[in-house]
């Protein structure tokens, strides 16, 4: 066997292997629907890349770099849109916190002059 038949099997079964676990976590309900398509995306877009190595031959000929390492910088570009897209979302709670917080702080004052 080749060395890049075993690279495409090793990339393959890497990708599978991952898009079990993120599958079981999202039936534990361990992850978000919307951020278990981001993963399962970046898993299909690993699979499709290993097994479509002969289309990303050209491609990675022109770059002058080796099929895998577009097959990974595309994994990583996903990887960093996920990430991306989780600091947006952790602001938006972080915002949204601050504000509860501060309602809150206004409302045990206001409860606490009436008391007093």
């Amino acid at each position: 066997m080749s060395n890049k038949a075993v690279q495409i099997l090793e990339i393959s079964a890497i990708a599978v292997l991952m898009g079990a676990l993120i599958f079981s976590l999202a039936k534990r309900q361990l992850i978000s629907f919307r951020y278990t398509v981001g993963w399962l995306g970046l898993c299909v877009v690993t699979l499709l890349g290993a097994v479509l190595v002969p289309v990303v031959e050209p491609f990675a000929k022109f770059l002058k770099v080796d099929p895998f390492t577009v097959v990974g910088g595309s994994a990583l570009l996903i990887l960093l849109a996920i990430c991306i897209q989780l600091s947006i979302s952790i602001s938006g709670l972080q915002r949204q916190l601050h504000k509860v917080n501060e309602v809150v702080a206004l409302l045990r004052n206001k409860v606490e002059n009436e008391f007093d």
